[in-house]
């Protein structure tokens, strides 16, 4: 699922790949059977684009709108190749230039709450769908940083309503899902088998299957790595965005569980990725910093 992403570095895999199969008798064995995507590197179209931009903006004569766009677009690539501190800046300059930029405050907003800083992220999100009220992301945003604060029952009206806004889209179920369990376990997962059948065909009905309990963990990795499913409109494009996906919300299921180690490794494997613009590469990078931070014992941070 698209979103702007924190970067990271390849050696995240190997890190990974250590953890899960160091302790096995025949680590060989036991990795072999262990779908592992291959980190995906900036490419060269993304980085000459950002330079390209980078000269239009040193051209004179432009307008602010004009060069409000040309940073909000920088800021775009930049966040597909990680460098976030860079398209912080970048989209921070648009909405300088252009007050009224809701594209650059929802981007901004998303950037907010992987910082933790939930206040700015409000503020961010809430011009966002002032500005543009029938825009779908920043609702979802909003209630995804309401919910990583903590604040549940607002999270969970935000995505009652981007829910509505499309009740075939399997990803709009799956958070929904995801924040009311936080509130009711027994009526999330009630509610998640009514509104299944709904969702189109595709690899996030499959997603829908394992949170049901209809998938175990490994056959959901075998599916994503084998592409065993119709692809239609919405999909990820190819097995490495799947696995990312499919590593995400296992380790989802798994802190839910309270086995904090075990999703600690899917989290691990799914920044590994490198998919920087997919919500779960984002937010499985955030689920490691607050494991980190509750295995300090210091109890600072946000819940999750």
């Amino acid at each position: 699922m698209v979103m702007a992403g924190m970067a990271k570095r390849w050696w995240l895999a190997l890190i990974t790949v250590t953890l899960l199969v160091g302790c096995a008798s025949d680590p060989a064995a036991q990795f072999e059977h262990l779908p592992v995507a291959t980190p995906r590197q900036p490419s060269l179209q993304d980085q000459v684009a950002a330079v390209r931009i980078g000269q239009f903006l040193d051209a004179a004569d432009r307008d602010e709108a004009e060069l409000a766009l040309l940073f909000y677009q920088r800021g775009l690539y930049f966040s597909r190749m990680g460098l976030d501190w860079l398209a912080h800046v970048d989209f921070r300059r648009a909405v300088e230039l252009r007050p009224d930029f809701a594209e650059a405050y929802n981007q901004l907003g998303v950037q907010f709450t992987l910082m933790g800083q939930f206040d700015d992220a409000y503020e961010a999100l809430d011009s966002a769908i002032e500005l543009a009220p029938n825009a779908d992301f920043p609702l979802l945003n909003r209630g995804i940083a309401l919910h990583y604060a903590g604040h549940h029952q607002l999270a969970l009206s935000d995505l009652e309503n981007y829910y509505r806004r499309d009740t075939s889209d399997p990803y709009r179920v799956i958070w929904l899902y995801l924040i009311q369990r936080e509130l009711d376990p027994v009526a999330a997962s009630a509610r998640l088998g009514h509104l299944r059948p709904m969702v189109r065909e595709g690899w996030g009905r499959i997603l829908l299957a394992y949170f049901s309990g209809e998938l175990s963990a490994t056959e959901l990795l075998r599916r994503a790595a084998e592409a065993e499913h119709d692809n239609v409109e919405g999909d990820p494009a190819d097995r490495d965005e799947r696995l990312c996906e499919a590593y995400f919300y296992i380790g989802q299921q798994l802190l839910a569980e309270g086995n904090s180690k075990a999703a600690a490794n899917y989290f691990r494997l799914a920044a590994a990725t490198n998919i920087f613009e997919f919500v779960e590469h984002n937010f499985a990078l955030y689920e490691l910093q607050q494991l980190a931070v509750a295995d300090s014992g210091d109890g600072s941070g946000p819940a999750t």
